[in-house]
């Protein structure tokens, strides 16, 4: 079935991309990126967004997979589809950033490796950006398992926010499956 894209949709999608594009140029102060001072503008535009980018990618995700939605007859097939694009990149490009992450001098960030686990530690943990890899792939998990229960949308919905609230409280708090803990917290907190 072929789906419509709807213009103003795709327009947000694209401000989503700028914004986004932005914020790696900006980076942090200092740190990353321009490297500038902490008291310019462009900076300050950028970490009023922070909050804003990522979820605003996984919203307009979500809305447009929504439009498509999935069975149950079609969950392998879905969550296969969403391995290969999501998984598999996480695996192979992942490893390969966190080594040239931290053997290439003048990188942004040094970085201490104590083995060669943390190259694949990629998989398991959040690492730099890779984090919405891990956080979309749960995501979809979470979505194509729903569609095994057979009730209204508005039960799945409550079920989601019980289960959402259930993980928020017995998480370990060791895990992060949807955020990197950013090296700006303890950048900006140490000054």
């Amino acid at each position: 079935m072929k789906i419509k894209k709807i213009l103003s949709l795709e327009t947000l999608r694209g401000w989503a991309c700028l914004l986004l594009v932005l914020n790696h140029l900006i980076g942090e102060p200092n740190i990353s990126g321009l490297k500038l001072p902490e008291n310019n503008d462009f900076y300050f535009f950028n970490l009023m967004l922070e909050n804003v980018r990522m979820p605003l990618f996984a919203f307009l995700g979500g809305v447009i997979f929504s439009f498509r939605g999935v069975t149950s007859e079609q969950f392998f097939s879905m969550l296969k589809g969403k391995y290969f694009r999501l998984i598999i990149p996480l695996i192979f490009v992942g490893t390969i950033y966190l080594f040239i992450q931290a053997h290439t001098l003048g990188a942004n960030q040094k970085i201490e490796i104590t083995n060669i686990t943390y190259y694949f530690s990629v998989i398991w943990e959040s690492k730099f950006h890779f984090w919405f890899l891990q956080a979309m792939f749960l995501v979809f998990l979470f979505y194509g398992l729903s569609s095994f229960i057979k009730t209204t949308t508005q039960n799945k919905y409550i079920f989601a926010l019980f289960t959402g609230i259930i993980l928020c409280v017995f998480m370990p708090t060791d895990i992060y499956f949807f955020h990197y803990l950013d090296f700006s917290f303890y950048y900006l907190s140490s000054r």
